[in-house]
């Protein structure tokens, strides 16, 4: 190979670093330098990050081979994309912290407080991401309806759950009188199996008396189930009576001639009932309840039961491996294709200067059971609505419902049909939005008030036959997977979104903010600060400004010392660089990285000193000799696939690679005796000299000039 192709080659390996320092350089002195941590890769957040010039800190595993290559390699495969492209920009910025941080577990938190923007709240006191959590936040919450529920770890709530049980079971009986559509029906004389009056009477006095506790503004509480006088016979009462009319069909045995007599009796206190406690109407009459453990997710370990003797004895059993809460379950939701569903909705919090700004994004995702609604079985198909559930489940019972999720825009076109075309924007949504900004008002004073932190949250609603809306959870580390088609579009769209108002509109407060809507603004000068004592967690380590340029680059490819820099600078330090040089400009025609198809090596050039190009130490070398790109894709690009290291082979001999038709040229008396030989003598006379050169070179990590070059292994 002529010179003129070796100067093309360094020249193209020249331009082509000087694009990449540029655009490295570019971005650390505006802070565009954005982090992902996590395994899942978040295509639409590197995308949307991308087209507003930010670059990537990309962070490899330390058993990647790709983190042990040298610059040379990374730069001369680095194409837009690759992995090679990644870690060398890696390397060129450093140390240097990034301004922008997406990480969904909190567990290292404390690790990068100095990071400017981060996607992770710190909460105090009262964690709302867990079930027992969030239930203390609805019992203060001055807005918003939620099942009700008790905190059953360590059996905490559970004298309280067990005496509303009994109450739900009695306003379920009222309620289920009440709704009858023929009273009189109920009621017999001289039959065999029928209720007595005087066992309704002992159910009429039991709600009555938490009517009246509940007019002086008592709940369902510890103090109330002392005064309560409900013992275990007139607790046996209570359940049998209302087991033998709702679930069993009996009637209730009367001794008066006329009937009509008790029917206002029944029909006053149900009225009662439903003055005092709208939600009960939602009940249902089956007095069903879940157990949700208070620290799992995506449905898993949900039991669903009505009998108290079979949920006490759980929570009972299970309290050292297993932390319960119990919720009351539901039983009139709206139904669609008289099947259930619940709505994922998102919610965004950012902590902004001296505001807390609470988001709420109109784009949700209607979550179908897979089977048509029922009580006859307490099936997950047909009660759990949560993806990771029902995509366990493949067949679909209704021909209407496609499976997993229908779009908001569907569910809003089967209202229409329903004769309710204005529901989800004047019914459903603004309750939506009224319960999370009363939500945001009682957490905020648990929220670290620390300027650059945001955060999403996965929360989940139930609506009711009567468009009333419930908060069933909020989670903290949402699932924001492509589970469908209808999943790719709202997430993707919520995550396009909330690049624009953490990154958009934190640098101005005019820029779009998509589909999020601010409903709530809180001034934090308002709250009462708290500290949080880091330093027994984490000792800061201060940013390092990266020293990495162009001359360091070329001094450390053709500088004569074994130690080559480690990506991990915080373990072996760099070896202090040449005095710096000023930075050549970068070819301004050149808007983009060449393609190396596009580098013409066959036209005359200007003399120019050559670049002194590395050879590179790849582990064994073949038996033949074979052209450079292939033996790269054996080794380290084999390598850098299956995550097997090159270290872990044993190096016996060494093989020195030379850069695609990019050869060292040889003296002329060796080129005179090679134009006279065969090719297969050719072969031969370069195997010969490559065992000669290998016998004869020093340890690895020393220079070696087999061909009157400086050469440097690695």
């Amino acid at each position: 190979m002529d010179q003129m192709a070796v100067n093309s080659y360094g020249q193209e390996m020249l331009n082509k670093y000087i694009y990449y320092k540029h655009r490295v350089n570019r971005a650390l002195e505006e802070g565009r330098i954005f982090r992902i941590v996590g395994h899942y890769d978040w295509p639409r957040i590197r995308t949307e990050m991308a087209k507003r010039g930010w670059i990537e800190k990309r962070q490899f595993a330390s058993d990647n081979p790709i983190v042990d290559l040298p610059h040379s390699i990374l730069l001369e495969e680095a194409e837009p994309g690759n992995n090679y492209e990644l870690a060398l920009i890696a390397r060129m910025i450093g140390r240097t912290k990034p301004t922008w941080m997406w990480m969904m577990n909190g567990k290292y938190y404390y690790r990068n407080l100095d990071i400017p923007i981060m996607n992770k709240l710190y909460v105090r006191n009262c964690n709302f991401g867990g079930k027992d959590g969030l239930q203390q936040y609805f019992e203060v919450m001055d807005y918003g309806s939620h099942p009700r529920g008790y905190n059953l770890i360590e059996c905490k709530c559970l004298e309280v759950f067990v005496e509303d049980y009994y109450l739900t079971a009695a306003t379920s009986l009222i309620l289920f009188l009440d709704n009858h559509q023929s009273l009189v029906d109920r009621f017999a004389k001289g039959e065999e199996n029928c209720v007595p009056w005087s066992a309704i009477i002992t159910v009429f006095q039991f709600v009555t008396q938490h009517i009246d506790s509940a007019q002086y503004g008592m709940s369902v509480s510890q103090e109330n189930c002392k005064n309560s006088g409900l013992n275990e016979q007139k607790a046996k009462v209570i359940l049998a009576t209302y087991l033998n009319i709702v679930k069993n069909g009996m009637r209730i045995e009367t001794y008066h001639k006329n009937v009509q007599d008790h029917i206002p009796i029944i029909r006053t206190i149900a009225q009662k009932v439903r003055d005092t406690w709208p939600q009960r109407i939602h009940d249902g009459y089956m007095n069903t309840w879940l157990l949700k453990p208070a620290y799992s997710g995506q449905g898993n370990g949900i039991i669903m039961s009505a009998d108290i003797e079979e949920i006490v004895n759980i929570v009972k059993e299970d309290t050292d491996t297993k932390k319960y809460i119990v919720q009351k379950y539901i039983e009139r939701p709206l139904l669609v294709h008289n099947t259930k569903f619940d709505l994922r909705q998102y919610f965004l919090l950012t902590v902004h200067k001296n505001k807390m700004r609470g988001w709420a994004h109109s784009k949700c995702t209607v979550r179908l059971a897979s089977e048509e609604f029922t009580f006859d079985r307490f099936s997950r198909a047909i009660h759990i609505t949560n993806t990771a559930v029902q995509r366990r489940f493949k067949k679909r019972s209704n021909e209407h419902l496609p499976h997993l999720h229908w779009g908001i825009k569907d569910l809003v076109q089967y209202l229409w049909k329903m004769g309710k075309p204005h529901a989800w924007q004047e019914i459903i949504f603004p309750q939506i939005k009224r319960t999370l900004v009363s939500f945001m008002k009682s957490a905020a004073p648990n929220i670290e008030q620390r300027p650059g932190r945001y955060e999403i949250f996965g929360c989940d609603w139930l609506v009711t036959e009567d468009l009333q809306t419930y908060m069933l959870e909020i989670n903290r580390s949402p699932a924001l997977y492509y589970y469908s088609e209808v999943s790719v579009d709202v997430v993707g769209t919520v995550m396009n979104d909330l690049i624009k108002v953490t990154v958009d509109y934190m640098k101005d407060e005019t820029a779009s903010t998509g589909g999020f809507e601010l409903i709530c603004e809180i001034d934090m000068s308002t709250l009462e600060p708290f500290d949080v004592d880091w330093s027994q967690y984490y000792r800061p380590r201060k940013s390092v400004t990266p020293t990495d340029d162009i001359h360091d680059y070329l001094y450390e490819v053709t500088r004569q010392s074994s130690v080559e820099p480690c990506p991990d600078e915080n373990i072996i330090p760099r070896p202090p660089s040449p005095p710096p040089l000023p930075l050549p400009e970068p070819d301004p025609n050149m808007t983009k990285l060449p393609k190396k198809s596009e580098v013409k090596t066959t036209q005359k050039q200007p003399q120019q000193k050559p670049v002194a190009l590395p050879t590179i130490v790849i582990d064994a070398p073949p038996q033949q000799p074979e052209d450079r790109k292939k033996v790269l894709q054996e080794t380290t690009k084999g390598n850098i696939m299956t995550g097997t290291s090159s270290t872990e082979k044993k190096i016996e001999e060494k093989m020195y690679i030379i850069p695609p038709n990019k050869k060292r040229a040889r003296n002329e008396d060796n080129k005179s005796q090679d134009s006279n030989k065969t090719n297969n003598e050719k072969s031969n006379n370069k195997n010969s000299d490559n065992r000669e050169n290998t016998l004869s070179q020093p340890e690895m990590g020393q220079d070696f000039d087999p061909y009157g070059e400086t050469l440097i292994t690695y």
